[in-house]
């Protein structure tokens, strides 16, 4: 028979190993597994990870103006058959894939491509630790599709560059995941740009972007950020739990329709000219559900609830706000101050209210209140 004692013993070395395991699993995330690395280094890292190539001696730089460092450079490096390929045109573009870098310092940046407009792909690499995970600066016609970047200066960053397709990458714990600079006309698609130290994604003076349908949660300042951008659509992305703000777009002419805002610090704010703010779901933020200054702005069924004030719009004119659900927000549902030639219409607000300040001028309103509204009018 076997005894207590031995039961116990046998009970905590079960326990050690299950913990033992347990560490060694998680210290590996299952986010890296999906293409191990190809490499004749004997390493543990390495003999886990046999399919990748490991470049992490080298930093891949193309520029389509020095002979010595345009596409044809690449075939030079020892078995570049087995990461490189491609013609550079739209039915055979050059393609860069399978490729893991991780550089001995952090300053040196991993893949860059500039000054061309040949067609070429970015595909299935794993980028770790760099100033630049990728850098795209003068390019047109370029796709980065299903990457992992971790832990650069900039995930992703495009600078002068149009017509490109970011779509389908994954990148964590950057100071900046995604940056446009002064670049138009891309699509930013399906990624998902999480916990990064200043924002998700970021656009600056960059007009007539699309950014669709990418999770930009638990950054630090921000999830979508667009400053001094105009015609940008931003359409069915999900922004959660960033320590700042959700939504912040600054320009004219710019739609926001079919996203998430949830446990931020605000929600949305907007500010600038024939804007559209259609079909948000925004809750849960502990501050403003949405923030609106700016001139011919349309604020339509969107889901507003359960913020500290739900909708606050300050120094508006020509705009209007319509069958909104502005229900149960802590303080007010929608406030309005310096407001011009406005329409409120068939909003929402029940267990919150209106609150009216001075200084306004030709507001219309026919608004729904219910059970616990408080309505506060101050000087029409």
């Amino acid at each position: 028979m076997i005894s207590n004692k031995q039961l116990n013993k046998k009970f905590l070395l079960i326990l050690l190993s299950i913990v033992l395991f347990s560490s060694i699993y998680f210290a590996f995330p299952a986010k890296f597994y999906e293409k191990p690395l190809k490499s004749e280094d004997n390493s543990f890292f390495n003999r886990l990870h046999p399919s990748y190539e490991n470049l992490s001696h080298l930093e891949i730089i193309v520029d389509g103006t020095d002979p010595l460092k345009d596409w044809d450079s690449l075939t030079l490096i020892p078995n570049y058959v087995d990461w490189f390929s491609g013609a550079g045109t739209w039915g055979d573009p050059y393609i860069i894939h399978d490729v893991y870098m991780k550089p001995e310092h952090y300053w040196h940046g991993s893949i860059t491509i500039k000054n061309t407009n040949e067609y070429f792909q970015i595909v299935d690499c794993l980028l770790l630790d760099s100033t630049g995970g990728l850098v795209l600066d003068n390019v047109t016609n370029g796709k980065v599709l299903n990457n992992n970047f971790r832990n650069h200066e900039n995930g992703i960053i495009l600078i002068d560059s149009n017509a490109n397709v970011i779509s389908g990458n994954y990148i964590e714990d950057n100071l900046y995941g995604i940056q446009l600079s002064n670049s138009h006309n891309n699509t930013i698609y399906a990624n998902t740009a999480k916990a990064n130290i200043y924002y998700g994604i970021r656009l600056i003076n960059s007009d007539n972007n699309k950014v669709l349908n990418n999770n930009a949660s638990y950054s630090h300042w921000g999830g979508i950020v667009a400053g001094d951008c105009d015609y940008t659509l931003v359409d069915q992305n999900m922004a959660i739990n960033n320590f700042d703000i959700g939504f912040s777009i600054w320009g004219d002419n710019n739609i926001l329709s079919d996203n998430i805002a949830k446990f931020n610090e605000f929600g949305i704010s907007i500010e600038g000219t024939n804007i559209n703010i259609i079909g948000n779901s925004v809750s849960f933020n502990n501050r403003t559900g949405l923030v609106c200054t700016g001139n011919f702005i349309n604020v339509s069924n969107n889901i507003i609830t359960n913020n500290e004030y739900g909708i606050a719009l300050y120094y508006i004119s020509n705009s209007s706000i319509s069958n909104n659900n502005v229900n149960d927000n802590n303080i007010h549902g929608i406030s309005l101050e310096n407001i011009e030639n406005c329409s409120l219409t068939n909003n929402s607000l029940d267990g919150c209210g209106l609150l009216i300040s001075e200084d306004n001028e030709k507001i219309i309103f026919q608004e729904k209140f219910g059970k616990g509204s408080v309505k506060e009018a101050v000087k029409l």
